[in-house]
């Protein structure tokens, strides 16, 4: 696969004057996540057929919940209570409790080489560690699927210059050192980039919501809602436009 696994997109005619009113997209994000949870409210309806139908779709349900806390926390300070499910096998458990206690420790006996690694410290890294876009891509076969994750991926990256001490981080700094910068510049600056982190929250969501519908028997009219957001979407943004076109146009269709 090509480094530019991605095509470029055709333009969005006038998007300088493109206008995404923020509380009503907010409003159809919510709506579409409570209707692809409802679509989970049965584990049944899962398509894929497991023993563990039911813990898979616990954890998926309180995902897209956390996509509506995240979102809000970005829009405004947030803070919530609870206690969020962790979903790992008994087998898991005993591997972390064992890297915990014994640090540095050759692999006990019961340990067992897997796609996860072939000591206890890979194990837990690959395991426990958070999934990035370009780790998921990586364990994936569908071309169309592991295209669209490098693209999320850079996006993932672009946004993560501001949580690590990187060029990004370091610009705005300096421009607030900066005497010559003028104060409109700076918030500016600012604003463009929080609209950037507001949208790629829409897509994650709208993206969430279409692969699980995808794994559906019955989407009780979710399917269209989540459509709705997606042409709110690519109607303003180009990077939203380049993943309908790459991968969730097909995928609701």
């Amino acid at each position: 696969m090509s480094r530019q696994p991605y095509q470029p997109v055709e333009d969005i005619p006038d998007i300088e004057r493109m206008f995404l009113d923020a509380p009503d997209t907010d409003a159809v994000m919510h709506r579409i996540i409570r209707s692809t949870r409802y679509a989970l409210t049965r584990p049944s309806h899962l398509r894929a057929r497991s023993d563990y139908r039911q813990q898979v779709s616990e954890v998926i349900d309180e995902q897209l919940l956390m996509f509506g806390i995240t979102h809000a926390s970005i829009r405004r300070p947030s803070f919530t209570r609870g206690n969020p499910k962790v979903f790992v096998s008994r087998y898991a458990e005993r591997v972390l409790e064992f890297g915990w206690n014994n640090p540095s420790a050759p692999n006990p006996s019961w340990f067992k080489r897997s796609k996860y690694g072939n000591n206890v410290e890979r194990y837990i890294r690959n395991y426990f560690d958070f999934p990035t876009p370009g780790q998921a891509a990586g364990k994936l076969t569908n071309p169309l699927l592991k295209r669209f994750l490098f693209r999320w991926h850079k996006e993932y990256t672009f946004l993560s210059q501001y949580t690590h001490v990187r060029v990004g981080k370091l610009r705005f700094a300096g421009m607030h050192r900066e005497k010559r910068m003028m104060q409109e510049g700076i918030k500016d600056y600012g604003l463009n980039y929080a609209a950037r982190a507001i949208v790629a929250s829409y897509s994650a969501t709208a993206t969430a919501c279409a692969l699980v519908l995808k794994k559906v028997s019955s989407d009780y009219g979710a399917k269209a809602e989540v459509i709705e957001m997606w042409n709110l979407l690519v109607g303003y943004s180009l990077f939203s436009k380049a993943l309908w076109k790459m991968y969730v146009e097909e995928l609701m269709a």
